[in-house]
């Protein structure tokens, strides 16, 4: 009897110790422009708290959509402050959303091309494909024809552009030269193995205002655990990472 009844105790101290393992865990959906700076922000946090992080990268409006139809995300960390708040609307995510950082603007190629003018290098003869995110759910995609529009470009340059889905395939399509140059976050500098190489000239500097802000499923779930990581990412120690991979505070 009394093996029996140490056997109980023992599988209802694995049940709640794995109960309370998967009570601790949450999952975000972040921009895809912040994928370096929240895997290393998110590491220090699990550290720190023993809550884990589950990530999904993608484009602002690619991940809004998904929140809209009830995607499982405890917290959204945008590139931009239009979709928290299209969410906040929507009934999707409770409170205001609130700017964590600013994003800036870079041309970055690995080819011999001069970039020393910026935005006006691109109507040389020498660059004829331009990497850039999909304006329509990808906020820096949106920044970049801005950009250009104000610059008298974007009709000049447009049959050069080679859109990707999100920032994160245009920063491959750069790295594997499949376009001479690319319009990209200053933050991709900072990824792993690179250390700002390549050719590369800030167009854009702390201009696109980036805001996260707790959905409602976070908020019906585990609310404090995504409070916790939301309050982490606006501490002074997150705060100087962000700065430290190209953000302005």
């Amino acid at each position: 009897m009394s093996r029996i009844v140490g056997c109980i105790l023992i599988l209802f101290f694995l049940f709640s110790c794995g109960h309370k393992l998967t009570a601790q865990k949450i999952t975000i959906a972040a921009a895809s422009n912040t994928k370096y700076v929240i895997d290393e922000l998110c590491e220090r946090f699990e550290e720190e708290s023993g809550i884990k992080v589950e990530k999904v990268y993608a484009s602002s409006g690619v991940l809004a959509t998904q929140i809209v139809h009830g995607a499982p995300f405890n917290l959204f960390i945008a590139a931009d402050t239009k979709y928290p708040k299209f969410l906040v609307d929507k009934g999707m995510a409770l409170g205001k959303p609130v700017r964590y950082a600013k994003g800036s603007l870079i041309l970055w190629s690995f080819k011999s091309i001069d970039l020393t003018e910026g935005l006006k290098s691109l109507s040389s003869a020498q660059i004829e494909r331009i990497g850039i995110a999909n304006p329509r759910t990808a906020p820096y995609g949106a920044l970049a024809e801005e950009v250009l529009e104000k610059a008298e470009l974007l009709e000049k340059v447009r049959e050069k552009l080679i859109y990707g889905q999100n920032v994160g395939q245009v920063n491959h399509y750069v790295l594997q030269q499949n376009v001479d140059v690319g319009i990209c976050p200053k933050s991709v500098l900072k990824a792993p193995g690179l250390n700002y190489k390549g050719h590369w000239i800030e167009v854009n500097k702390g201009q696109l205002e980036q805001a996260m802000v707790l959905t409602k499923y976070g908020q019906e779930n585990n609310p404090e655990l995504g409070k916790q990581l939301f309050d982490f990412l606006l501490s002074p120690q997150a705060q100087k990472i962000f700065a430290a991979y190209g953000y302005e505070i």
